[in-house]
């Protein structure tokens, strides 16, 4: 009787053809930094927690005016959601016309033996919301992490406010 395929820790070269990796390094890089960074600017944003000085190389650095802090923040979140966009724009589109392709491939009846088994409705539905999930988590995610840090220090920037 056929329990459906298992993957065991030493089957770790198939692993990639099912969960594919489509941004390439420095994309990828991009995206932590972007997301990293925005997850920062919305913590310093809603708390208002500027430092008002810093050491660096030796030197002391005092900060008097706090917005200063929040409009550079903000300066890095354009920077890296435009450096994002770029580099993922091409792995993006290459991703989409791979996934268009497999979907295609796997309506045809009888490629697979989940496709053979599950009305077509359904199985387009579960593709779909597959893909959704995906896009999400691999593109949209960074992107809505970044806009949201920006707006919040654009408000504390333009307001001058510190706190909640």
């Amino acid at each position: 009787m056929d329990k459906g395929v298992r993957y065991l820790p030493r089957d770790r070269e198939h692993l990639p053809k099912m969960f594919p990796i489509h941004l390439n390094e420095s994309a990828r890089r991009e995206r932590r930094t972007l997301m990293l960074l925005s997850i920062l600017a919305l913590f310093i944003a809603y708390t208002g927690a500027v430092p008002t000085s810093f050491s660096g190389g030796g030197f002391m650095f005092l900060i008097k005016d706090p917005p200063v802090i929040y409009w550079s923040l903000v300066a890095c979140e354009v920077y890296f959601l435009l450096t994002f966009w770029l580099y993922s724009l091409e792995d993006f589109r290459l991703a989409r016309r791979e996934r268009v392709a497999e979907n295609a491939e796997a309506m045809t009846v009888g490629t697979t033996r989940i496709a053979s088994l599950l009305p077509l409705w359904c199985w387009s539905f579960a593709r779909a919301a597959t893909y959704f999930l995906w896009l999400s988590l691999e593109f949209l995610l960074p992107y809505v992490l970044g806009i949201l840090a920006t707006a919040f220090l654009l408000y504390r920037a333009a307001n001058g406010t510190s706190g909640p």
